[in-house]
């Protein structure tokens, strides 16, 4: 099994949720937690006017 936590998006609850979902616990989740965010874009090609190392303004801007 592998899980994924982005610690930048996530919140505490939200990983702690996601691990006891992951050994087949029920987490109680609180009606005022917010919604997840939606997911982070896959990579992109990049044009040729990318910035340095091959960052681009959308990267950068994430």
């Amino acid at each position: 099994m592998r899980l994924t936590i982005d610690t930048e998006a996530d919140t505490y609850e939200q990983a702690v949720a996601a691990v006891q979902a992951a050994y087949g616990l029920q987490p109680v989740t609180p009606a005022d937690w917010p919604e997840a965010p939606d997911p982070q874009p896959g990579p992109q090609v990049l044009a040729g006017d990318d910035l340095a190392d091959g960052w681009s303004e959308q990267m950068l801007s994430s």
